[in-house]
């Protein structure tokens, strides 16, 4: 995995001014097979607040598309470029009680 390959790496931009949103890696799952039994996809939705979606292989973060105030952009981008195992984190890997940065940052 080399950043240079994606040139839009880090996308951040707002939309009409009232949600940030934030396209991190492989965001839409681009080139992978997320049909295979080593992807998946977690998400986390708090209606009119945030959207997380994380693009997951192997147990390692592949992409991420958030939108709000998420303040977990820096460590997800972070969870990407070092391509870390998550397998242990699971489905908690998106708690909103659990400090990321605590962990990652």
């Amino acid at each position: 995995f080399h950043p240079c390959r994606y040139p839009n790496f880090y996308f951040s931009a707002f939309i009409a001014g009232t949600k940030q949103v934030v396209l991190l890696g492989l965001f839409n799952g681009q080139g992978l097979d997320l049909t295979a039994p080593n992807c998946h996809l977690l998400m986390r939705i708090s209606p009119g607040e945030t959207y997380i979606k994380c693009v997951m292989k192997d147990g390692r973060m592949q992409g991420a598309l958030l939108i709000g105030e998420t303040e977990l952009e820096e460590t997800f981008e972070n969870l990407i470029l070092n391509q870390l195992d998550l397998t242990s984190f699971g489905e908690h890997l998106l708690d909103p009680n659990i400090d990321l940065s605590d962990y990652f940052d």
